[in-house]
C-alpha cells in the first residue's frame, strides 16, 4: 500500500480518499449506536470512523435492529393479543409492546455491539 501526497505550499499533504457512503440513510437504532460508541467505546468509534467502515457498521446495526423489532413484536402479539373492542386500549397496549421489544433490542444489539 502507498500513500499518495500532494504538494500544498511548502508542504505535502496525504491525498486521501474517502469511500462513498451507503445510499441507504441510518435511521433512530443506528443513530442510538453512534452516540453510545461515541460516549462509552470511544476506541471502537474512532476505530470505525477512521477505517472509513462506520457507516456500513451503522447500517447494518439498524436493518439488524429494525428485523429484530419486527420478528420480536410478532411474537410478543402471538403472545399477548391486543384488545379488539377499544382503540386507545389497543394502542396503549401495542406501544407497550414496542417498548418491551425495543428495550431487548437496545440491550442485545445497541449496547453490546462491538
Amino acid at each position: 500500500m502507498t500513500i499518495q501526497y500532494q504538494q500544498n505550499g511548502d508542504y505535502l499533504i496525504p491525498a486521501l480518499k474517502m469511500d462513498t457512503p451507503p445510499q441507504e440513510k441510518v435511521s433512530k437504532y443506528g443513530l442510538l449506536c453512534k452516540e453510545y460508541m461515541k460516549a462509552y467505546r470511544t476506541a471502537t468509534y474512532n476505530a470505525l470512523l477512521l477505517s472509513g467502515t462506520l457507516p456500513s457498521f451503522l447500517l447494518e446495526i439498524d436493518r439488524t435492529a429494525n428485523r429484530e423489532i419486527e420478528q420480536t413484536m410478532k411474537d410478543l402479539i402471538r403472545r399477548d393479543p391486543p384488545p379488539d373492542s377499544d382503540t386507545l386500549a389497543w394502542t396503549r397496549h401495542m406501544n407497550t409492546l414496542l417498548h418491551q421489544a425495543e428495550e431487548l433490542i437496545l440491550t442485545d444489539l445497541i449496547y453490546n455491539s462491538n
